[in-house]
């Protein structure tokens, strides 16, 4: 994007019976007063939903796997 100095992920996985909880914060560091639009935060909030729903499916199918 170009505006952008940093970008810091913190995920957190809790326990749960059964399962987890999965709880992912993006701060983005941005260069000046440039912020990324509202289109670009979807779409990578998108991209990440469909990721980690993708390897929980692979998890789940293959529980030897971990």
């Amino acid at each position: 994007m170009g505006i952008l100095d940093s970008i810091n992920y913190h995920v957190k996985i809790t326990p749960t019976d059964g399962g987890c909880v999965f709880k992912q914060t993006v701060i983005y560091n941005c260069k000046g007063d440039e912020k990324p639009s509202t289109d670009v935060l979807n779409f990578e909030k998108d991209v990440y939903e469909k990721t980690y729903k993708a390897i929980e499916a692979y998890v789940a199918a293959h529980p030897e796997s971990y």
